[in-house]
Formats: C-alpha cells, sequence, structure tokens
C-alpha cells in the first residue's frame, strides 16, 4: 500500500489525488470508510483506480465480487468477536499466533489453521524487511581507492 515514496504520509492518496491524513492507523473502520472503499474496483474503465491485478475464474468480472454494502468486523483480537463459549477458538488463535493480531484475527474469523500460518509467516517476514531496511549503512569508498 501506498507511493513506494518512503513517506507514510503519503500512503493514503485517493484515486483523484487527494491525501487522506489519519491520526489513529489503528481505527480500521475509518481507513476503511474515508479511504479503502474509495479503490474498490467495478467494470468501469478508471484512469486513477486501474484495473483489477488478477485474472478471475470463468471471465467473471470485478462486479462480480465488488460489494460495496459489506461490512467488514473492525475488532481485532478473537476475544472481542467470537462469542464466549470459543474460549478454544481464541485459545488456539494465541496458541498458533502468539501476538500477532493479523494471524489471530484470520484463524478466528475462518478456523484456518493455514491461512493463519501464511499470516503470520507473511508478516514476520515484512517486519524482518522493515528491520533491515531501517538499518543505517554507511558505504566507504575509501577502501577501494588506488
Amino acid at each position: 500500500m501506498g507511493n513506494w515514496s518512503n513517506d507514510v504520509l503519503d500512503d493514503f492518496t485517493l484515486p483523484d489525488g487527494r491525501q487522506v491524513a489519519f491520526g489513529n492507523l489503528d481505527n480500521f473502520e475509518s481507513i476503511h470508510k474515508d479511504f479503502a472503499i474509495n479503490w474498490l474496483l467495478d467494470d468501469k474503465d478508471d484512469n486513477d483506480r486501474g484495473a483489477a491485478l488478477f485474472k478471475r475464474d470463468h471471465g467473471r468480472t470485478a462486479s462480480y465480487y465488488m460489494n460495496r454494502t459489506f461490512i467488514p468486523e473492525w475488532r481485532k483480537h478473537p476475544e472481542e468477536f467470537l462469542p464466549p463459549n470459543r474460549t478454544v477458538d481464541v485459545d488456539r488463535a494465541h496458541e498458533l499466533c502468539g501476538e500477532s493480531y493479523q494471524c489471530q484475527y484470520d484463524y478466528a474469523m475462518t478456523l484456518n489453521r493455514d491461512l493463519a500460518h501464511f499470516t503470520k509467516n507473511y508478516h514476520d517476514t515484512l517486519t524482518q524487511i522493515k528491520a533491515i531496511n531501517a538499518k543505517r549503512r554507511l558505504l566507504r569508498f575509501d577502501k577501494y581507492k588506488k
């Protein structure tokens, strides 16, 4: 997500070029309603939004999958949205995922251990890449002088 500019302030740019400022990136509902829904694809040509990147089965178009009325589950943690009688699933989410709320969410919403595993793996990899890229590297060219 974003403009690949390494400037987090311009990551939330709308298709018309306006930027949306978010004070709290943990407010998923606000990000969805004020930003993400604007990038929803349909079958109209739109140079600002672009087109789907993936080939769809059986010739289905973006409109087949588009649902502006869908309301996601905004709460992040399994114990917030699973009923009290599902403590086994909450415990399993914590067991599989550790502190990764992304993994916990995916497991609790789908009860799919493989999906949770891949979510955690991708999140851990992204975290490692960010940590490596955040390290300042100093190249010394004086070692190569002749």
